[in-house]
């Protein structure tokens, strides 16, 4: 012990002594759940005093009453709400998705790299800092003709951004940011961290929202860059993890004209896969499940509400997970977006293949606005 703690310490009157002999100790009897599989091990569930108590708690949370709990918790909170003055429901969006702006969106320090060229475009490697001065990658392509627009197009998970841009191997993403820069629009591809093996929470920021605050801080090297373009058309489209990203930035970022969501919160959501019995009794017990209020009050349909009155193209494959919640999720968002007079500014792009994007009929769906 320090000289310093323990002068500190006879100030305070001493140190009591505890018996610590059954410190750490957890009885047998209680180790129901397996913590290294995350879930409960029914074996010795069996053997458990209070086992009947923790069936009853897991067989309501698996029936229609508890779903029923959830809908109204979401129907209650969208009751009301009103897209011309939803200051309160974005800020509570942020919060829920642990994502925070007290420290301003900023890009500096970048350094470009030319990686290709041809008569088409140019692809360029970037390195620059964030708002937090570390650094962040990206590829952008610029065509050599006159840009129609601006893309920021966003990978997948276990993707990068040099995979969608089309100079690194080809995968599920299909090249989709290639086929911006093939139609003339200026494509830029930064790196999100395709497994959160990331922890920022000491920055107050959950993994998912420190890729959205490097997104918007790639916005602000957009708008640097390229004022006149972003104003007239700056689109956003992800595909999977990446569309989840799209969304977000969509719903914060004013500078965003239209969301493009391949594979997106149109695959369903805790409630609606619940309500369908699809996933009900196969998801994971964990017991440190953070997100759960945000994914009953900003999943599925109401990520499309916060988005609204923005231009939004779903594009869904009939063979992503089950059709039943899509169906409804599209219903839904469509009916909205029609009561209030928008819509014309939504787009629905269905496609028969499962979890990959289709680029033709986004880009077609795009050009009918």
């Amino acid at each position: 012990m320090s000289l310093k703690h323990k002068k500190y310490i006879e100030k305070l009157g001493d140190i009591n002594s505890v018996d610590s002999t059954m410190e750490s100790k957890i009885a047998n009897s209680n180790r129901y759940y397996d913590d290294h599989k995350n879930k409960i091990n029914f074996d010795k569930l069996k053997n458990y005093r209070f086992r009947k108590l923790v069936i009853s708690a897991n067989d309501f949370f698996k029936s229609k009453n508890a779903i029923n709990i959830g809908l109204n918790l979401r129907n209650q909170f969208w009751e009301n709400y009103d897209y011309l003055n939803n200051g309160d429901e974005i800020n509570k969006f942020k919060l829920l998705i642990g994502y925070h702006d007290l420290i301003f969106p900023n890009i500096k320090d970048c350094s470009l790299i030319l990686v290709e060229k041809n008569l088409k475009f140019s692809i360029y490697d970037i390195n620059c800092k964030n708002r937090y001065n570390f650094p962040v990658r990206a590829f952008i392509g610029i065509p050599s003709k006159q840009a129609k627009g601006v893309v920021l197009a966003i990978h997948g998970k276990n993707s990068g951004p040099d995979n969608i841009i089309g100079i690194a191997e080809n995968d599920y993403n299909k090249k989709f940011a290639s086929g911006w820069l093939e139609k003339e629009f200026i494509t830029l591809s930064p790196w999100v961290n395709p497994e959160h093996g990331i922890n920022p929470n000491l920055a107050g920021l959950s993994a998912p929202g420190l890729d959205l605050s490097n997104l918007l801080d790639w916005i602000e090297f957009l708008k640097f860059n390229y004022p006149n373009k972003i104003k007239s058309n700056l689109i956003v489209h992800g595909l999977s993890y990446g569309s989840l990203l799209a969304e977000y930035v969509g719903i914060i970022s004013n500078n965003v004209s239209c969301v493009i969501s391949s594979g997106g919160a149109a695959r369903g959501s805790l409630l609606l896969r619940a309500k369908y019995n699809n996933n009900l009794k196969k998801g994971s017990d964990s017991k440190y499940n953070y997100d759960t209020f945000r994914k009953i009050l900003f999943d599925g349909p109401s990520l499309y509400k916060l988005i609204f009155p923005k231009k939004l193209i779903i594009s869904i494959g009939i063979r992503d997970r089950e059709n039943n919640a899509k169906f409804e999720i599209i219903d839904d968002i469509s009916a909205f977006y029609s009561k209030y007079g928008f819509k014309n500014n939504l787009k629905i792009n269905l496609h028969d293949g499962a979890h990959i994007p289709d680029f033709d009929g986004e880009y077609k769906s795009f050009i009918s606005f």
